[in-house]
């Protein structure tokens, strides 16, 4: 089926209403009086013309959420913007009078959906330990 959506002429098999393109292949969905990109195709509140993964309703413009699976294009990028967002990437403890203290990754701060150690910090600084062995890096 021929369709034309969101800007861009192509090909489709699915229903012109359902085929969703990027014009430039930018990530981010262009808005024309041809398009069907007035439908929010993911029920998320965030039409195609403005949401640059319609088919995920957990991707969205302003998205607060971070997550520590990546999208199905092997994104982290969830709310929009073109950049992927750790949650945190405090590296190492605080001192506080000899003692370790804060929350902080350990001796590396890994890559979104990564695990490394890291938690709370205990123990006499500079030789903390860290509460979790292994936690995932979560982003948007």
């Amino acid at each position: 089926m021929f369709t034309v959506a969101c800007g861009r002429v192509g090909f489709d098999s699915r229903p012109s209403d359902a085929k969703r393109l990027d014009a430039e292949d930018d990530a981010h969905v262009e808005n024309d009086s041809l398009s069907s990109c007035n439908v929010d195709h993911d029920m998320d509140g965030v039409t195609c013309a403005t949401d640059c993964d319609d088919d995920d309703p957990a991707v969205f413009p302003g998205q607060m959420a971070f997550f520590t699976v990546a999208r199905a294009n092997g994104s982290f990028d969830y709310n929009c913007d073109g950049i992927e967002e750790k949650i945190d990437d405090t590296k190492g403890c605080d001192d506080n009078q000899g003692q370790c203290a804060g929350y902080a990754w350990g001796n590396d701060v890994p890559a979104c959906g990564q695990t490394a150690p890291g938690g709370a910090c205990t123990g006499a600084f500079p030789d903390c330990v860290y509460s979790l062995p292994d936690i995932e890096m979560a982003c948007h």
